[in-house]
C-alpha cells in the first residue's frame, strides 16, 4: 500500500504561501517515487504533464494545482539568480563560491558574474531546488553530490572540507569554508569553420567523417573536445549515428542520430551504465559510433573492440596532455578492463581501429587544434604515428606534412577529391 499523505495541507484551499509549500511537499513526496521517470532526464513539458497527473494522485485541490506544480517547476527548471548566464549559448561553464562569488567560462574566457547570492541559506536552497525532479537526494552532511539535473546539465557540488582563500587585512589570507558548485551545461554547435581558420587543416578535417577515419580527439578540460567532435558530425555520409554519452549534453550535426545516455545512480537500482549502453548498442545496427568521453577501463575497452567492427565511423574524446600521450594514456587505462587485456592487446587494437589522434589545447586567448597525429601501424609492441598537421605556438600557424598514401588511396576509391592537399 503506497505511504498515506498529510490530509492537512489538501483541506487548506486558501493561497498563503505555508499552503503552497505544503502541497508542494507533498506532491515532491509523490515525485519522488517515480524513479524510472525521474531517471530519463524529462524536460519542462513532461514533468509538468507527471506532476499534473501526481496532483490528482494525491488529491490536491483544482483551485491550486496550477500554483502548485508551477512553482515546483520554477525550482527544477529555473535557476535563480543564475538565469541570465545559462541563457547565454557560449557559457559552458558556472561556478558558484558559496556566497562570494560568481564565475563562468564564456568563449573560452573565464569573467566574475556581477551578481552572487545573496547568503548561505540561498545556496542551499538553490542546490536543494536544483536536485528536485532528479534522482539525487540534498543534505548538508553529504560531502559531495554528481548529479545530471532535468534540463541535462551537470551539477557538482563539494560541500566539505573546501572553500576559498579570501583577504582579511593587513596582508593576511585566510581559507573560508563555502559550498562550491560546478555546473556544466550543453556545448554550443558550431561549426567547424568557426573552429579551423587554416584552410588545408579544415579540409583535411572534413575529410575524416566522409572517409570513415575513426578518431581520438583529445585534449584537456575545456579544451574544446566535445565541440569538435560535435563540429564533425556534419560532415558524416547518410548514416545511422547512434551516441552513447553520461548525460545528453552533445550537440550533433548530422540529422539520422539516436542517443543513448546513463541513467539512475551508480550502487542503485535501475541504474544504466555507458558501458551497458555501449554493448546494447552493438544490436541496433548503427553505422557510425560516437562515445562521449572515455574513462572508464571497460567503456574503453568495449569502444577499441567497436572500433574494429567495420562501422563506417567511430570517435571518443579522451583527456590527455599530447596526442602522444593520449595513445600511451589508452594502453594504460585498458590493461584495467574487466578481460584483463595485455598491453600490446590494447595497442594492437588500437592500431587497428583507430586511424587519427586529434590533440587540443586551451592556452590563453588559443583554444582549438595543435595537432593532427596519422597512425600508420603496429610493430614490435610499438603503435607507429605521424604527424600530418602542427601548429607553430610562436606564430600560430600550421606546419602540414603531407597526406600519406594510404589516405590517398581511400579517397580514391571512394571518389573523393584531395584538391588543395595532395
Amino acid at each position: 500500500m503506497r505511504p498515506s499523505v498529510d490530509d492537512a495541507p489538501r483541506r487548506a484551499l486558501n493561497l498563503n504561501v505555508a499552503s503552497i509549500e505544503s502541497y508542494k511537499r507533498a506532491l515532491l513526496q509523490e515525485l519522488s517515487r517515480e524513479t524510472d521517470f525521474l531517471s530519463q532526464v524529462p524536460d519542462r513539458t513532461a514533468m509538468a504533464w507527471q506532476l499534473a497527473t501526481l496532483s490528482r494522485r494525491v488529491n490536491i485541490p483544482t483551485e491550486v494545482q496550477r500554483t502548485v506544480i508551477d512553482a515546483i517547476l520554477a525550482d527544477v527548471y529555473d535557476y535563480s539568480i543564475l538565469t541570465e548566464l545559462k541563457a547565454r549559448p557560449k557559457v559552458t561553464t558556472i561556478w558558484v563560491a558559496g556566497d562570494r562569488w560568481v564565475e563562468y567560462r564564456e568563449g573560452g574566457v573565464i569573467k566574475r558574474w556581477h551578481r552572487r547570492f545573496e547568503n548561505l541559506e540561498d545556496v542551499y536552497r538553490f542546490i536543494e531546488h536544483k536536485l528536485t525532479g532528479t534522482p539525487f537526494r540534498y543534505a548538508r552532511n553529504v560531502p559531495e553530490i554528481d548529479a545530471i539535473l532535468s534540463d541535462g546539465s551537470r551539477f557538482h557540488v563539494k560541500q566539505g572540507p573546501c572553500g576559498i582563500t579570501v583577504e582579511a587585512g593587513e596582508g593576511r589570507r585566510v581559507v573560508q569554508t563555502l559550498p562550491l558548485i560546478t555546473i556544466r551545461q550543453f556545448v554550443y554547435p558550431y561549426p567547424l569553420r568557426e573552429l579551423v581558420k587554416d584552410p588545408w587543416l579544415y579540409k583535411y578535417l572534413s575529410l575524416l567523417p566522409l572517409l570513415g577515419e575513426s578518431l581520438l580527439v583529445t585534449g584537456a578540460q575545456e579544451s574544446g573536445k566535445t565541440t569538435m567532435l560535435n563540429a564533425l558530425t556534419a560532415f558524416l555520409p547518410p548514416c545511422r549515428l547512434i551516441i552513447i554519452e553520461e548525460a545528453p549534453e552533445m550537440q550533433p550535426q548530422h540529422p539520422d542520430t539516436i542517443r543513448l545516455w546513463s541513467r539512475g545512480v551508480v550502487g542503485t537500482q535501475g541504474y544504466v551504465s555507458m558501458a551497458q549502453n555501449l554493448k546494447a548498442s552493438l544490436r541496433m545496427t548503427g553505422d557510425a559510433m560516437l562515445v562521449g568521453e572515455v574513462r572508464d577501463p571497460e567503456v574503453l575497452w568495449i569502444f577499441l573492440e567497436m572500433a574494429n567492427l567495420g562501422l563506417i565511423w567511430v570517435a571518443t574524446t579522451l583527456h590527455a596532455s599530447s596526442a602522444e600521450d593520449a595513445l600511451l594514456r589508452v594502453r594504460m587505462l585498458g590493461i584495467s578492463a574487466p578481460p584483463r587485456p595485455a598491453e600490446d592487446t590494447v595497442a594492437y587494437q588500437l592500431a587497428r581501429g583507430i586511424t587519427h589522434v586529434i590533440h587540443l589545447e586551451r592556452n590563453g586567448e588559443y583554444r582549438g587544434v595543435v595537432e593532427v597525429r596519422e597512425i600508420t601501424g603496429f610493430e614490435n609492441g610499438r603503435i607507429l604515428s605521424r604527424p600530418v598537421f602542427v601548429r607553430d605556438a610562436r606564430t600560430g600557424d600550421f606546419i602540414f606534412h603531407g597526406v600519406s598514401e594510404r589516405f590517398k588511396a581511400k579517397a580514391l576509391a571512394q571518389g573523393v577529391s584531395l584538391e588543395g592537399l595532395a
